[in-house]
């Protein structure tokens, strides 16, 4: 039977396997209270019988039996809208806005409802794809929990952590409050019985528990998780409230997680500082160059308008002129005027009150969007503010400089790569942003890992605030090397697997290869970079499903074999008399299936040729339309990075099975890419 969606996420917080390391706390026990959930329809159905005599105690008793159900309504009849009106869902949602509060005393449809109506177009977009990446994961999950599992249910988590926190920066917390859930599930012990991670299943459940709150969302769910965030904390394996910082298990004497330690951790106090020119020096994100009309884009309207800043929620941000924009954070208010150049903006953060930046730029009206002429400047109705990293810590371990960015712009610094659902991937496709660190003045900057060399010694390291906490490691290493035909990337990171799996590694800045632990990796990300200023050709490197995993062993070189020939994956759609290739799904990519993302100044100029299954010669090739002119990149940004859809007719035969093929002769950063011969529709 295939579960629907509602029933996917009701499995996720009503547990397969109940947590029970307290007999009496679990999350997740499927009582009888919870026994007729998992029928929207039936739900509505007779609240409207309700509603249609006037029977507000009836209505309220129907959500506070069935606040699962309800839930699920009210989550499904805000989506529906969709930035819209119909006047039938404003009158259930008015209705179950009433008997909500009358029942469970909370403002949550309130809450819910402002949010899913105020989503502009692209975020509305983004959203969507988050849930749904989330419930792909989900469904993983089930699986793997049916089957015992547990290297999958631990493989799980990176992504639940990424969906969580996407979700959070786009404001939607019930999601993210699922995701969390989830998140805190695939650590708990019932999960994994062999290797358990209880701090991080805390971490996971606290941050169920806020995002719930943020909406008021106080229902059976969160008292189920309350409960059980309350026994791990109990035993010591958190506080109560702290959200914590995911994936930065605390290093400490003892055994780490791929090797023993040589002594007590070294603790040090790091200094602040600002990186106040990007591209200075390398690190691993795609914002690091001065074209700064591909960063991070705040967007105000006019004068006394407000905008998010997308990793920090507490920062508040309002236009207050023409050409410039107030920030609040900390408890103090700094104006910024943009006078059209980089300015690094300094504020605090916290109670604590660190020192905190990130560089900011206004448009002109030359801008350069993918080779385009663009108009930017602010006006009376418009104004973006460009952003990019340029916050640091900076001092010195055991006698080596060290230099720890927060490049991911979330306010922490040595934590877990970030997706803020950038505009130019393809669908399901996400690229992301590391923490960096520079290692004794190195103009090559590493992704920031859990495990990590300086000097001649293995750390085990984490940050929180301004403090380092680095245990020495004993441990077996090997080398991994990089093999690549083609312009040679920036970075190309891999990930560890199991218990390497919050360390990232990055193999183009050493052509010798890198000395790594012992154990599994797979390709996580990287960035190809050519020319500078306006003429850079940049692209973004991604895993695809195919692209393989690579171990190493005890003073084993690895080689990891990326590059040309270049081809192209997409996709096309059998139209009866026409083939219709989808412009927005061409993607370049590599030998080992890996993808070529979000390509600026180097997009493909494909020709597309179609002949019939099996046959050994195509039709005339036709060349796929760009989509950079002004017009349409006014109304959407992401349609730059790929060519306009295009339609090709079928000829005698096709109609039985056809072929597609994409060609380009020379791109300007790839070269020649050809893709084979792929069935259509």
């Amino acid at each position: 039977m295939k579960l629907s969606r509602f029933q996917l996420s009701i499995l996720a917080l009503f547990a397969l396997s109940a947590i029970v390391p307290v007999a009496t706390a679990k999350v997740g026990a499927a009582g009888p209270e919870h026994a007729a959930t998992l029928d929207r329809e039936s739900f509505l159905k007779e609240f409207r019988q309700a509603k249609a005599i006037g029977a507000q105690d009836q209505m309220e008793k129907l959500i506070q039996r069935n606040q699962a159900d309800a839930v699920d309504a009210i989550i499904n009849l805000c989506t529906s809208l969709g930035g819209a009106t119909n006047d039938s869902v404003e009158d259930d949602l008015n209705s179950l806005r009433i008997a909500w509060k009358g029942s469970m005393k909370t403002a949550f449809v309130d809450k819910v409802y402002e949010y899913y109506s105020l989503l502009d177009g692209t975020s509305r977009v983004e959203r969507v794809k988050l849930v749904n990446k989330y419930f792909v994961y989900l469904n993983k999950m089930i699986k793997a929990e049916a089957d015992k599992d547990t290297s999958t249910i631990k493989s799980l988590c990176s992504d639940f952590l990424m969906v969580a926190e996407s979700l959070d920066a786009v404001g939607d917390h019930y999601y993210a409050s699922l995701a969390w859930l989830s998140y805190g599930r695939a650590q708990d012990e019932p999960q994994r019985p062999d290797d358990p991670n209880l701090r991080e299943a805390v971490i996971g459940y606290a941050n169920s528990l806020a995002a719930r709150d943020k909406i008021e969302l106080r229902d059976r769910v969160r008292a189920d998780v309350e409960v059980r965030h309350k026994v791990l904390v109990g035993m010591g394996y958190g506080k109560d409230g702290d959200t914590g910082k995911p994936g930065a298990d605390k290093p400490g004497k003892g055994k780490s997680g791929v090797g023993m330690s040589l002594g007590d951790p070294v603790i040090q106090d790091l200094t602040f500082a600002v990186e106040e020119k990007p591209g200075a020096i390398e690190r691993p994100f795609w914002s690091n160059d001065d074209v700064f009309n591909a960063w991070t884009s705040l967007g105000f309207t006019k004068v006394d308008s407000r905008a998010e800043f997308p990793g920090i929620k507490s920062i508040g941000l309002v236009r207050d002129t023409i050409k410039s924009f107030q920030v609040s954070s900390g408890g103090e208010k700094n104006s910024m005027v943009m006078a059209g150049k980089m300015t690094p903006c300094q504020i605090v953060l916290g109670d604590a009150k660190l020192p905190y930046a990130f560089l900011t730029m206004t448009g002109t009206q030359k801008d350069q969007y993918q080779g385009v002429e663009i108009n930017m400047e602010p006006s009376d109705v418009q104004m973006t503010v460009y952003v990019a990293p340029a916050s640091k810590i900076v001092g010195n371990l055991a006698g080596v400089p060290v230099e720890i960015f927060d490049d991911n712009m979330n306010g922490t610094y040595g934590d877990a790569p970030v997706s803020w659902g950038h505009v130019g991937m393809t669908a399901e496709h996400y690229m992301f942003d590391f923490d960096a660190i520079r290692i004794d003045g190195s103009k090559h900057a590493l992704p920031w890992s859990r495990y990590q060399k300086v000097g001649d010694v293995w750390y085990d390291m984490a940050v929180d605030g301004h403090k380092l906490t680095a245990a020495p490691l004993d441990i077996k290493t090997g080398t991994l090397k990089l093999k690549f035909k083609g312009p040679r990337p920036k970075y190309v990171i891999l990930k560890g697997r199991n218990n390497l799996e919050d360390c990232y590694f990055d193999l183009a800045g050493s052509k010798k290869g890198i000395e790594v632990p012992v154990g599994n990796y797979d390709l996580f990300a990287g960035f190809m970079s050519e020319g500078k200023r306006t003429a850079i050709q940049k692209t973004a490197i991604l895993p695809g499903v195919n692209t393989p995993n690579w171990r190493v062993t005890e003073g084993e070189t690895v080689e990891v074999e990326l590059g040309g020939p270049f081809g192209f994956d997409f996709q096309s759609e059998d139209l009866g008399a026409n083939v219709k290739i989808l412009g927005a799904s061409v993607v370049v990519t590599g030998m080992n299936d890996e993808r070529y993302e979000r390509p600026w100044n180097c997009r493909p100029y494909s020709m597309a040729s179609i002949r019939k299954s099996g046959a050994k010669k195509g039709g005339k090739p036709e060349k796929m339309k760009s989509n950079l002119d002004q017009s349409t990149l006014y109304t959407d940004w992401a349609l730059g990075f790929h060519p306009q859809d295009l339609e090709l007719p079928k000829k005698s035969g096709m109609d039985d099975g056809f072929e597609v093929q994409l060609t380009e002769k020379k791109n300007k950063l790839f070269g020649k890419i050809e893709s084979d011969w792929k069935i259509g529709g």
